[in-house]
């Protein structure tokens, strides 16, 4: 069995609250197989990083947005945004670490968001219907963070030519 403690991350998740839930539900039943329109957006944006004592504090929100259909083009839609709360212990180089700390509040942090947000829509959901659930798929953040930075580049690129 492999040792957890030495990887144990000092970034951490502190808590969460959920700012906006809009459902709309016209689905009496839902089952997977009969779906045919599933809209998703996920945005992410932190909202603060600030440095005390011997820790980033770091506060992200997310928003996800659903609109499922079922083969009846009955819609469930879900409108979900979710502030998290972060901290990690900095060692001796506050700027090198500052930068580390917003990459794993963009990375880590809207990971963890993003899960419990998936739980509050099957959550929401099986208890808006007499049977059924709406499940979000897992999204690999890392590489929607990278297109998401790649994008804005290119924007930022094309504006210094205009």
């Amino acid at each position: 069995m492999t040792q957890i403690k030495p990887h144990i991350s000092k970034f951490a998740f502190v808590e969460h609250t959920i700012s906006k839930l809009n459902v709309t539900n016209g689905i009496h039943t839902f089952q997977e197989p009969e779906l045919n329109s599933n809209k998703l957006e996920l945005d992410y944006q932190i909202l603060s990083v600030n440095h005390t004592g011997n820790q980033y504090n770091g506060h992200l929100e997310i928003s996800v947005k659903a609109n499922v259909k079922n083969s009846l083009k009955q819609n469930f839609k879900i409108h979900l945004v979710m502030n998290g709360y972060f901290i990690a212990s900095s060692p001796e180089d506050i700027d090198e670490n500052r930068n580390k700390f917003i990459d794993k509040l963009y990375i880590n942090g809207t990971s963890t968001l993003y899960s419990i947000a998936r739980s509050v829509v099957i959550d929401i959901s099986a208890k808006s219907m007499a049977s059924g659930q709406v499940r979000l798929p897992l999204i690999n953040i890392f590489e929607l963070h990278k297109t998401r930075m790649a994008t804005a580049k290119a924007q930022e690129e094309r504006e210094e030519t205009e």
